[in-house]
């Protein structure tokens, strides 16, 4: 230690050099044991006068010690007992926790958020993420509208398009775990007036469970489809056009008002099938319309009753039909781009025909809390015993219960149920042969969602995380629902979800979406 305090003086005597007598001789006055000037201890400062012998004492005091001082600082950081000034040396030697903080997931997603907005030239976007069931970041970048120069919230109440479909589908679920509906009996059991249908002469089955992964062979939007059947058996959504060119079919743009879901089925129900159902994947929309159908026939309700009744009971208190006459608050305007690239309003339409694959209106936050609710029940199990057992007398009531759906006495708590079974949801996230995923080629269809497995192939290669994801595109607006569930969990829901909605047309959100849920993963488990 020594040999370097010593080594290090001559970097410190030139500096002892350019130090005038009057600053050394100011800082030795203010200390009296180093005064060492001649003349008696009280002399006046202007007498005072520093011998030669004097100064090369006081310089060499001050050389040995800065010198040691420096020694000393190398060898702690020899030792480890301090950071390495560098960088890179302070890398290369420990990474540390790769996880980081809310502020800086937040931070890197308006970012991302923001780039989407330039490069796409949307008025608005709106975007909701919940972490671990606990909504943790709301934004609203630009209009929703842009006239009136309102500007975009986390309130702002958008088309969400065909993520009506993953909410149809949690009507079916429960309707299914009440005895009320099999997916696997012919349509007709529950749709009389829906007429059978022919394939190549002979009489062929729909089933509820085809129709909701999009294998039923009812067509989509516009009669194309059936103009030429070679053509139409090869259509899927991997071949189809592109989103510009599925935006210009007709039927998105009916202005006409439907009294009921019979009279939507009015559409398409004597058009010949696309397909035999369950040999091709075609997703369609008019499919859904018919799921709409079936589930009334179940129930023995409309299903504007199960739409509403669904978003009581899950808490969806800013979650609409897509009807032109109510008062909405906060609802945005719709936008599209003429074809010189400048931004128009959205021609008028009317979705009472297609509520159950395209018609709702919802905010971020409604969809977070959906996303959380398919994640709960996905992630919840059944202890062998509860820890309150149904012999206790004291009712449910007087136990408190916390926001997550945890109940607690002192250190011992249990779950809720989830709105539906495990195994249910189990059921419609699990992939159906022969489908597709337009919004990601890694996944597939399958009962109301589109499912990404879990895949890694080579070590140190790309990582494909399991997720699930609807995407949504309507006249003048665009949208996305991502949850991305956490594995080996004992306490759901567990895991990002993200919702994303633009007022324009075509914009692609999947991507986006995913690389936000990413940014927040880091993030450290939060407090509940």
């Amino acid at each position: 230690m020594l040999r370097n305090a010593f080594a290090c003086t001559r970097y410190v005597k030139p500096y002892i050099k350019n130090i005038s007598k009057t600053r050394l001789l100011a800082q030795t006055e203010r200390n009296p044991l180093c005064r060492f000037y001649s003349g008696s201890h009280g002399t006046a400062r202007h007498s005072l006068r520093l011998g030669p012998s004097n100064l090369r004492v006081i310089g060499r005091c001050a050389f040995v010690l800065v010198g040691t001082c420096m020694g000393v600082k190398m060898w702690l950081i020899s030792a480890g007992c301090e950071e390495a000034a560098h960088p890179d040396s302070a890398q290369t030697e420990y990474k540390g926790d790769t996880s980081q903080t809310l502020e800086e997931a937040i931070a890197k997603s308006r970012d991302i958020l923001q780039r989407v907005k330039d490069e796409t030239g949307s008025p608005g976007i709106v975007v909701g993420v919940s972490v671990d069931g606990k909504q943790v970041w709301n934004l609203g970048l630009g209009y929703q509208d842009v006239e009136n120069r309102v500007a975009c919230t986390p309130d702002t109440v958008m088309r969400i398009a065909s993520i009506s479909k993953p909410i149809t589908m949690a009507v079916a679920g429960k309707l299914k775990e009440m005895g009320l509906l099999d997916l696997d009996r012919p349509v007709q059991d529950y749709v009389p007036y829906f007429p059978e249908k022919l394939v190549d002469g002979r009489k062929v089955t729909i089933t509820t469970r085809q129709l909701l992964s999009h294998l039923g062979g009812i067509r989509h939007y516009g009669k194309e489809y059936m103009k030429d059947k070679d053509k139409a058996d090869k259509t899927s959504i991997e071949n189809a056009s592109p989103e510009k060119a599925e935006m210009e079919h007709l039927e998105y743009y009916l202005k006409k008002h439907f009294k009921s879901v019979k009279s939507s089925l009015e559409l398409f129900k004597d058009d010949p099938l696309v397909h035999k159902p369950g040999s091709k994947f075609l997703y369609t929309t008019h499919g859904y319309t018919l799921v709409s159908a079936v589930l009334e026939g179940a129930s023995k309700k409309t299903f504007r009753e199960l739409l509403l009744g669904l978003f009581k009971d899950l808490g969806l208190k800013h979650t609409y039909l897509d009807e032109n006459t109510p008062v909405i608050y906060n609802r945005s305007r719709y936008y599209v781009k003429n074809n010189k690239g400048r931004l128009i309003n959205a021609p008028y339409v009317d979705n009472s025909y297609k509520w159950a694959g395209g018609g709702l209106l919802s905010t971020v936050a409604d969809l977070c809390k959906f996303g959380n609710v398919m994640l709960y029940s996905y992630q919840h199990q059944l202890p062998e015993k509860s820890v309150v057992e149904d012999t206790d007398p004291r009712s449910q009531s007087d136990l408190d219960t916390s926001a997550n759906g945890k109940q607690t006495e002192g250190s011992e708590k249990r779950y809720l149920n989830g709105y539906l079974k495990r195994e249910t949801v189990g059921e419609m996230w699990q992939p159906v042969d022969n489908t597709e995923c337009s919004w990601d080629k890694d996944g597939g269809y399958a009962l109301g969602w589109a499912i990404i497995p879990e895949k890694l192939d080579h070590g140190c290669c790309r990582h494909q995380r399991h997720y699930v994801t609807h995407t949504g595109g309507a006249i003048g607006a665009s949208s996305v629902l991502v949850v991305v569930p956490r594995s080996g969990v004992d306490n759901p829901p567990s895991g990002v979800v993200v919702a994303i909605m633009v007022n324009m047309i075509s914009i692609g959100l999947n991507k986006t979406a995913l690389s936000i849920a990413e940014e927040f993963e880091k993030v450290g488990k939060l407090r509940r």
